[in-house]
């Protein structure tokens, strides 16, 4: 196999090997990054059931982000037929390679065990559950990282694997009683086999033991574990009883979710004092925060504000400071999800477009009947949290919509399921079924359902509504239907040429149907983000105009081409056309919030104001409103009223990560980093995000712990995009700081220069990149390369610009020009704070000239607070 190239992938190396297949390392050929393909052993897939049971597992494990889970790239097959798994290639060593090298510390044992925990719980989720857990699925990176690998195989592992040979005993010796009688299971066999490498780890020995599988099974069912202090005394009791909970034989004794133990770990090691355990030293389980909701700022942050470790988790796990009962007015708070594809469905675009026209009746619906909003469906795809039984406290609902698409006999079933979030409205369920050939009959029954489910009435004016323009033909709003599926996935280029290939066909069947030129308009729109091409925005203006020719009442139309007119520099026109779209429906949530966006942006701040205020008061308990009142507020420099917004939001929803990430941002900029930390973990808790590390980094950084930080930025590499010079820079910069690392932090400099080089070639006037290109090569010694980027730079009125150049001048030794640009960045806002705990700056701040200059700014930033 060496040197042989399968699809596109080249194979360098055998890793390994075992039961289930061969490992090898390889290279991407298209990606140009080293993978790791496991070739699954032929006989465990000559079953076509087994198969298919592995591709549908695979695929859902596929979809796992988190920073615990292996990342699974690709599931393909050779030419003859063996298929193989493409994962993230690690250096390092497995648990089990680590339990037989050397003997691990208690509090090493729990952390690793945490850190797995972190991973199921984000698989269990999904609804995902590994089966095979055992220290040989536990990878523990080199640099520290640990990472649940083989998600995807549990469908072929499912079967009885008491074969009598003793041949995997290694599997066996972790099963959980309910596997070991081949009955039913459920999440809770993860948490045993958590238990039993924890037992590993503590003692060194396997919990059941025998000289062959039924041996081990028969101790399994009947016999307990030998007592972990009769082995190693050491072990606290408190840890002792955690391990003997996983290991209960009856799964009601165990802890019930990965969540629960985690809390129980994190209780027992802040008792013990064990105060790092579960955030950056040794063996990491990596928090995660999401995106920063403002431009970018301090020396390494990116796109991710900062966030800590799980130093809080406990608390965060259970944290629910607000009495929410009373502050909600509105009878029916309502959010669709998308719909599951299941089987032989239609293809995934026409369901997905199918969601969209849910979602857009239960919104028609709400106009009808008094006392109901509905989240709007773009905002339910963005923020929709990776456990959907957190969705209505993310969203502020009472009410929540799933629903499946599958085959029915002949012909095609759709089942809504409505629940409600607050445990007292009964489930109510409504199945519809159709065909393709007379898809055209769905909107109306969909409408019927609809109605039914929300209790309003089903008069035909009504129901008109709620069903929307109806389509002239089946197949053209089959095709509308998948192009509106497809343009849901803005992210691909391939996708949205599949939705412009759909519209067309839509459009040509269908000229006057006014919701496919609409769709067809949009798409050109979203084309344009991924291409950048102003020819796309050039097709889009005529379609959506044509669109609001045909039907001018169809609202959607008017909000795309408002879209469109804003990037054309018809900003007015936009502005005039949102605010006739709310004065004919004064219900319309996205109306409000592109129209404040708008008017924001042309930084007619107080009108934005009016705008958002109008939505709250329309909308009292729909809480994105008050988070755009924040956002604006921060915009505008008012972190008082910022504050209250951004309080009051999360009054109404919990669990939004945006809200709690901004009011993370509020505590941050006030130097409260304790204050900010439980608002971040918080958001990663709910939404984890492929930035997670390098947050983490920026904290330990401006906490000056360089080694670690270093550790994270690498770390956050593997996730992020590696063409993008600031992940490159934070890694560099950490690096330089570090102990014994100066050389790897200059190589890492120059790459970043490489890449922002590129995008300087592609968008030269881009200040703020010219500006960090003025910081890495002055860190890296090339003054007069950076003096030549600190001139190209100039006449722009920026902090993160200013605090660059500062950071350039300084060094290279030139503390003048380092106060005067420090003294810029931060009458321009740019936070005290992070200045004076830049360790490029540690002279500086000591100089009466900064000082001077730095409370000045304290004190001005204090009275514009009070």
């Amino acid at each position: 196999m060496i040197g042989h190239v399968v699809s596109h992938y080249r194979i360098l190396q055998k890793m390994g090997g075992g039961g289930m297949g061969v490992v090898y390392r390889a290279e991407d050929l298209k990606l140009r990054r080293t993978v790791a393909l496991k070739f699954l052993a032929p006989e465990l897939t000559r079953d076509e059931d087994a198969k298919k049971r592995f591709l549908h597992e695979a695929q859902a494990a596929s979809a796992l982000d988190h920073p615990n889970i292996c990342g699974i790239h690709e599931i393909d097959e050779t030419p003859e037929g063996q298929l193989f798994i493409a994962m993230t290639c690690y250096d390092g060593e497995s648990l089990k390679e680590r339990i037989a090298r050397r003997k691990l510390e208690v509090e090493e044992s729990f952390q690793i065990a945490f850190a797995v925990a972190q991973g199921l719980g984000r698989a269990h989720a999904s609804n995902i559950i590994h089966r095979d857990i055992k220290p040989a699925n536990v990878m523990i990176t080199s640099d520290g990282f640990v990472k649940i690998i083989d998600f995807g195989l549990s469908k072929l592992i499912g079967r009885s694997r008491v074969t009598g040979s003793g041949a995997t005993l290694g599997t066996v010796a972790y099963m959980s009683p309910e596997q070991a009688r081949s009955e039913e299971v459920d999440a809770r066999v993860d948490i045993w086999a958590l238990g039993a490498i924890l037992y590993e780890m503590l003692t060194g020995r396997l919990p059941f033991r025998g000289e062959i599988d039924q041996a081990v099974v028969y101790s399994i069912l009947n016999e307990d574990a030998t007592p972990i202090k009769s082995i190693r005394p050491d072990v606290p009791d408190a840890c002792v009883a955690i391990v003997m909970r996983c290991l209960a034989k009856d799964a009601a004794d165990r802890y019930q979710s990965a969540e629960d133990f985690s809390v129980a770990v994190f209780e027992a090691g802040r008792k013990l004092g064990w105060a790092d355990a579960f955030s950056s030293a040794g063996v990491r389980a990596v928090s995660v925060v999401q995106n920063r909701t403002r431009g970018q700022r301090g020396r390494v942050r990116p796109i991710f504000l900062v966030a800590a470790g799980c130093t809080m988790l406990a608390a965060l796990f259970v944290w629910h400071p607000w009495q929410r009962g009373s502050i909600y007015t509105t009878q029916i708070r309502l959010a669709v999800v998308p719909l599951e594809r299941l089987g032989d469905a239609p293809s995934q675009a026409l369901v997905d477009g199918l969601s969209q026209y849910v979602a857009g009746a239960f919104d028609r619906a709400s106009r009808t009947r008094p006392s109901m909003w509905v989240m709007p469906f773009a905002r339910v795809l963005e923020d929709r949290p990776a456990d959907l039984d957190r969705a209505p406290d993310a969203f502020g609902v009472n009410r929540l919509i799933t629903g499946e698409v599958q085959r029915y006999g002949d012909a095609y079933r759709l089942m809504l399921v409505m629940t409600g979030a607050d445990g007292r409205a009964p489930e109510v369920s409504r199945s519809l079924t159709f065909s393709l050939d007379a898809l055209q009959r769905l909107p109306e029954a969909v409408a019927i359902a609809v109605a039914e489910m929300v209790g309003t009435d089903k008069n035909p004016a009504t129901l008109a509504v709620i069903a929307d323009p109806l389509p002239s033909s089946s197949r053209a709003w089959e095709r509308f239907l998948e192009g509106s599926g497809d343009c849901l996935h803005y992210n691909s280029l391939a996708s949205l040429d599949s939705a412009r290939v759909a519209l067309a066909d839509a459009v040509r069947l269908a000229p006057t149907y006014a919701p496919a030129l609409a769709a067809q308009g949009y798409c050109d729109y979203l084309h344009f983000f991924r291409s950048r091409d102003p020819a796309d925005l050039a097709l889009a203006e005529p379609v959506l105009r044509r669109a609001i020719a045909i039907d001018s009442t169809y609202v959607p139309a008017s909000i795309y081409l408002a879209k469109v007119l804003a990037h054309c520099g018809q900003t007015d026109e936009g502005i005039a056309l949102l605010t006739r779209v709310i004065r004919r429906d004064p219900d319309c949530i996205d109306a409000y919030q592109d129209l404040g966006n708008a008017l924001s942006s042309a930084q007619r701040y107080d009108e934005a104001e009016a705008v958002y205020k109008a939505l709250v008061a329309r909308k009292p308990d729909y809480f994105h409103g008050y988070w755009r009142l924040g956002w604006l507020y921060s915009n505008m420099g008012r972190p008082g009223l910022e504050f209250a917004a951004h309080k009051h939001a999360i009054q109404l929803a919990p669990d939004d990560f945006r809200t709690l990430n901004s009011l993370g941002i509020c505590y941050s900029e006030l130097g409260d980093w304790r204050a900010a930390r439980e608002y971040w973990e918080r958001a990663f808790l709910i939404r984890p995000s492929c930035g997670s590390s390098s947050n983490v980094g920026t904290m330990l950084y401006y906490e000056g712990r360089f080694a670690d930080s270093a550790h994270y930025y690498q770390y956050a590499l593997e996730y992020c995009d590696t063409t993008d010079y600031s992940y490159w820079a934070n890694l560099a910069c950490a690096l330089y700081w570090a102990d014994g690392r100066r050389e790897d932090a200059i190589h890492t400099y120059r790459k970043a220069i490489r890449l922002a080089e590129a995008r300087i070639t592609e968008v030269p006037d881009d200040i703020g990149t010219i500006a960090r290109l003025a910081d890495y090569h002055a860190m890296i010694g090339e003054d007069e390369r950076a003096r030549e980027m600190i001139e190209r730079s100039s006449g722009l009125n920026d902090m993160e610009v200013y605090f660059r150049l500062a950071c350039a001048y300084a060094s290279m030794d030139d503390p003048e020009h380092a106060i005067d640009y420090i003294g810029k960045a931060v009458r321009e806002h740019y936070p005290v704070h992070e200045i004076q705990r830049e360790p490029l700056f540690r002279d500086l701040v000591r100089d009466p000239r900064l000082r001077t200059v730095l409370e000045k700014a304290a004190r001005g930033r204090d009275d514009a607070r009070g």
